[in-house]
């Protein structure tokens, strides 16, 4: 009995061994694909630059670019207060988030009138 046992380890340790190899070499294959995927992709940019892998792209040739409207009203009044505000209070220039806080407040504070300013 003790024969048969381990007859019977000895096959399930082959197979093990023959399905861990089976395993290795898919893997293998599957690394080449993608490492012949990236040399491929590397040759690409080297001959033509970064463009060359966007320009077969059809969503960049209909893509349009956008006019900027440029910045808001509250960005204006922003840049214009932020040297104000540090003049007036110098322990905050190095604290940004108080510095903000205190543009908001004088922002919510401005009548519709005086926003249509900036």
């Amino acid at each position: 009995m003790v024969n048969r046992s381990r007859e019977s380890h000895t096959k399930v340790m082959n197979l093990r061994k023959v399905n861990f190899l089976t395993f290795l070499l898919v893997e293998m294959a599957d690394l080449k694909k993608r490492l012949d995927a990236l040399e491929d992709r590397v040759s690409r940019l080297e001959k033509g630059g970064a463009t060359a892998e966007r320009s077969g792209s059809a969503k960049s040739e209909t893509r349009k670019k956008r006019k900027s409207s440029g910045p808001n009203g509250y960005m204006k009044f922003s840049k214009e207060m932020r040297p104000k505000i540090v003049a007036e209070n110098p322990k905050m220039k190095s604290d940004v988030i108080a510095v903000a806080r205190e543009i908001g407040k004088r922002w919510r504070a401005l009548s519709e009138e005086e926003k249509k300013k900036y």
